[in-house]
């Protein structure tokens, strides 16, 4: 062999080395993303919870506060609004579970009991209102998470 030929070989070695350096370095980068998007999907659940949290516990202070529960709750137009805006919160929840935007498992084990409770207390407020504004789907979310419950 000449040495023209060693020379070649030496440096087609040396590419080739430097080209499996570079697919295993773009794999480390990539599973590196990857664990950086799980970790920040992570954060923004835990504060997407954190907000919610704030707000269902706000709602239901108020609701315990005035004493109102579903069979009196026609007597009070403000209350009917917080109680709507406690059922709108968990459908938001339901459809965010539909979209996977943020950790939908992490979502699920929180949502699931409190929706339960919820739906437990205000079940026959929401069949009154799916028979007077004549809507079969109204807050069919919070229904669905509520029997998802214990299953």
């Amino acid at each position: 062999m000449t040495e023209y030929e060693h020379y070649s070989l030496a440096l087609t070695a040396i590419g080739h080395l430097i080209v499996a350096l570079s697919i295993l370095y773009a794999a480390r980068s990539w599973l590196v993303s990857e664990q950086s998007l799980k970790r920040e999907i992570q954060k923004d659940t835990r504060s997407y919870l954190a907000d919610i949290d704030a707000q269902i516990r706000s709602i239901q202070r108020e609701l315990h506060v005035v004493d109102i529960n579903a069979e009196n709750l026609s007597e009070d137009a403000e209350s009917r609004v917080r109680v709507n805006g406690l059922l709108n919160i968990i459908e938001s929840v339901g459809y965010e579970l539909k979209t996977d935007f943020y950790d939908s498992k992490a979502i699920q084990k929180y949502i699931t009991p409190l929706a339960a409770g919820i739906w437990h207390r205000w079940h026959p407020y929401v069949f009154e209102n799916r028979i007077l504004l004549n809507k079969i789907d109204l807050w069919e979310q919070v229904e669905v998470i509520a029997k998802s419950y214990n299953k």
